[in-house]
């Protein structure tokens, strides 16, 4: 009788353990996926920004009319607007986001601060050719890390 209850307590404790880990397996998965996803969303968030960029240089590039006063402050205010929403994702998703990623979308971000702030003379164009050589720099860096982010996706 003793060892019957002793068999029974075995068979219940491992059908205990059982359903435990089972649902423990289940949680973590279910957890597993869901940090995947928000990672994803967090890297597609991040392109969309870079990408906006680019193509809010490429367009100014473009438009021979956009060197003049009221097209170059327009887009010095979308590059402090891409700048501080590549900041704010960055450390709203930090922990998802992997390291080289955050180094160099921050990187990108205060270039298009400095970008933002930069002052055009009366210096026969010099100013403005820095202007535009670094943003076409900084297009080049986006696109660089666009595919790398395209890798992860």
């Amino acid at each position: 009788m003793e060892t019957l209850l002793i068999e029974f307590i075995k068979i219940l404790g491992s059908f205990i353990l059982g359903s435990i880990c089972g649902y423990e397996y289940k949680s973590w998965r279910e957890r597993s996926a869901k940090i995947k996803e928000e990672k994803k969303e967090a890297l597609n968030k991040l392109r969309a920004e870079l990408k906006t960029f680019t193509i809010n240089w490429r367009t100014f590039r473009i438009s021979e009319k956009s060197y003049l006063n009221p097209a170059l402050k327009d887009i010095q205010d979308k590059l402090a607007s891409t700048s501080n929403l590549l900041r704010r994702i960055v450390s709203e998703k930090e922990k998802l986001l992997p390291k080289e990623i955050i180094g160099d979308a921050i990187t990108i971000s205060s270039e298009l601060e400095k970008l933002s702030r930069k002052q055009f003379f009366i210096d026969g164009g010099k100013s403005l050719r820095e202007f535009l050589e670094a943003g076409d720099k900084l297009v080049e860096r986006c696109e660089k890390l666009i595919l790398e982010i395209d890798k992860l996706s």
